[in-house]
């Protein structure tokens, strides 16, 4: 319901983080097919308002997903273009980097769902943090 309220109101992208929100507590709570579609709708909808930066984490969140419930192929499709959506966020060498990192490790299929963690966190704190430099997590 408050995603209508906030459609009402022309508050779109309050609405687009609501329906991403949910997306994630469906996945968490094990509904992935749901949690992943609502998910991947926000993706779309966040380009579409020119968040491309919020578009690459739901991405992320995605990628973790299907990493975590066995569906690699699609992990390693929705890695394909993923750093585009940073590029057009105004990200820089340091953000591509932990990118390139993460497209390695699906191509090997050495990614897991902490990885994806990892380098969202990284993408995350990036704007606030654009001279950090990308290194792996801790093995642990």
């Amino acid at each position: 319901q408050s995603m209508l309220i906030y459609k009402d109101l022309g508050l779109e992208m309050a609405r687009v983080r609501t329906q991403w929100i949910l997306g994630q507590m469906l996945i968490k709570s094990g509904k992935i097919a749901e949690g992943l579609d609502r998910v991947g709708k926000s993706r779309s909808e966040f380009v579409l308002l020119g968040n491309n930066l919020d578009a690459g984490l739901a991405a992320l969140d995605m990628v973790e997903a299907c990493l975590a419930s066995g569906r690699n192929a699609q992990a390693h499709s929705l890695c394909a273009n993923l750093s585009d959506l940073f590029i057009a966020a105004g990200m820089t060498t340091n953000a591509m980097t932990a990118m390139a990192y993460l497209n390695e490790a699906v191509e090997t299929k050495q990614a897991t769902p902490r990885l994806v963690r990892h380098v969202r966190q990284f993408m995350e704190d990036f704007p606030q943090q654009p001279a950090r430099l990308f290194a792996p997590p801790p093995v642990p």
